[in-house]
């Protein structure tokens, strides 16, 4: 035997060679918080082979341990490696085990300012993206999710869906960028279905992040209707829109006014515009009204003016009274008739517990400040009759006076949260940012609550709830409050 000969044997093979690179990688010092992330590369993958290349790049590097088998230049399949989360990954999964993210613990815990270090930086790191023409280098027909950093390569490994959420809770305006990564390309957006839309829409929401509006647009692509026809991600992104003041999406909205491409989005449309101020929209939103009337009609009220106006009164005349009609007379009332809020306390009067559908129509007058008013004071005189009568009833009252502006509410809203009645404290929850789903549809906007002093008693709700369900419920109203809080400054 030569020396060569001898010397390979001792040498390891090169598959051996790619474990103990990986293994090695995986043993170096862990990057700074504040470091840059490490992208898987080609150069790296050529240079080092694909196990060691993505065991040294992010997120794996930080939060996962890697076991893989291949060398360089080959296709890693399905049985050629394994992720297993370490660290502060591990720490998040054992809290937030079985059950949705925003009913984690940490999310109250956010709302009291203590976070756990460090949980902001995870989520965007498991949000990263990997190059596509690599990625389906390396991998085999590549799924959607494995383009993502996070996934690790792993095909059921979908753990950006909660980084998303996470996001939304303890991220930052600057943030925002990165979740836009994720939809900057046809090709990914076309890869991005509606329940990660609306996660996204919700994640830029609680962060605050309104520079990212016009990349947002995206989203609205009329091209992407069929394909995506759920609306939720539609409204809460044009409410969104309108809380923030842009104006990106009234050119889309005012020619869906024209041509009805999607009707999903007719009535998100015309309340945006309404928050926008568009006037000169309200003759089309009264040829279209019926095609969304509800909130066609509170956008009508909303913008007010003579013609909308004739047109409200005229349906009044042609039309019959009582709670079927409460959109069309709140609209009355934003619109400046004299006459309507009589037909609303008749409305409202008409049975000892009114269909809370019907008494959340009144979240509309909060655009205006002497509608709103009025409501409150016949809310304060309902109040001690429906505490008699229905205890939830009246939670839904003092709700909703909050969203009215009414700061001697905010007490009794607190009192409430923190009393024993679950029914009451949900309905309180949801009424105040946790998508009570029917005058909101669960947008922010109508109704939007920026009250600091609830945060703490909706932190404790939180904490105290059992139902994960109801746990996540209050998790999105401290969100939502909290958002609001953000953008008025209160």
């Amino acid at each position: 035997m030569n020396a060569v000969s001898a010397l390979s044997k001792l040498l390891p093979s090169p598959k051996s060679l790619a474990r103990v690179v990986a293994s090695a990688a995986l043993l170096a010092p862990i990057a700074r918080a504040d470091a840059p992330w490490n992208p898987l590369t080609e150069q790296a993958v050529n240079e080092k082979g694909i196990c060691a290349a993505l065991a040294e790049s992010s997120p794996v590097r930080e939060y996962y341990d890697l076991t893989c088998q291949k060398g360089r230049g080959e296709y890693l399949g399905r049985n050629d490696y394994r992720c297993t989360p370490k660290g502060e990954l591990v720490d998040f999964e054992k809290q937030c085990n079985d059950q949705p993210v925003l009913a984690c613990g940490f999310v109250a815990a956010a709302a009291k300012g203590a976070a756990p270090a460090g949980l902001s930086r995870m989520f965007e790191g498991l949000l990263l993206s990997h190059d596509r023409a690599l990625t389906a280098k390396v991998i085999h027909l590549p799924k959607a999710n494995q383009y993502i950093a996070g996934s690790c390569l792993e095909e059921e490994n979908y753990r950006y869906t909660k980084a998303l959420d996470g996001l939304g809770v303890v991220g930052t305006p600057e943030q925002g960028k990165v979740v836009m990564a994720l939809i900057d390309s046809p090709e990914k957006l076309a890869d991005i279905g509606a329940e990660e839309r609306l996660q996204i829409v919700r994640a830029l929401w609680g962060m605050g992040a309104k520079e990212q509006t016009a990349a947002a647009m995206s989203l609205l692509d009329m091209a992407h209707i069929q394909r995506y026809p759920g609306r939720e991600f539609r409204e809460m992104l044009l409410m969104a829109m309108a809380e923030w003041g842009a104006a990106d999406a009234e050119a889309l909205c005012e020619q869906n006014l024209r041509d009805i491409k999607d009707e999903a989005d007719l009535g998100a449309c015309m309340l945006y515009l309404a928050r926008r101020g568009k006037q000169d929209a309200v003759k089309s939103m009264i040829r279209q009204v019926e095609r969304a009337r509800d909130p066609g009609l509170q956008a009508i009220g909303i913008l007010g003016g003579k013609d909308a106006l004739a047109f409200l009164t005229g349906l009044r005349d042609q039309e019959g009274e009582g709670p079927a009609y409460m959109a069309r007379d709140v609209a009355l009332v934003n619109a400046g008739d004299k006459k309507a809020w009589k037909d609303v306390e008749a409305t409202l009067n008409r049975n000892a517990r009114p269909d809370r559908q019907v008494l959340a129509q009144l979240g509309y007058l909060s655009t205006n400040p002497a509608a709103a008013k009025q409501a409150v004071k016949f809310l304060q005189g309902k109040a001690k009759a429906w505490q008699k009568e229905n205890l939830e009833m009246y939670g839904l009252s003092v709700a909703i006076r909050t969203q009215l502006g009414d700061a001697s509410a905010i007490p009794d809203v607190i009192r409430l949260l923190e009393g024993p009645d679950e029914s009451t404290r949900v309905t309180v929850g949801k009424a105040i940012g946790g998508d009570f789903g029917n005058v909101w549809s669960s947008m922010p906007g109508f109704g939007l609550v920026a009250e600091k002093a609830l945060i703490p008693a909706l932190a404790e709700a939180h904490s105290n709830e059992a139902n994960k369900g109801h746990r996540e419920m209050f998790g999105r109203a401290l969100v939502n409050v909290r958002a609001a809080v953000a953008l008025r400054g209160k």
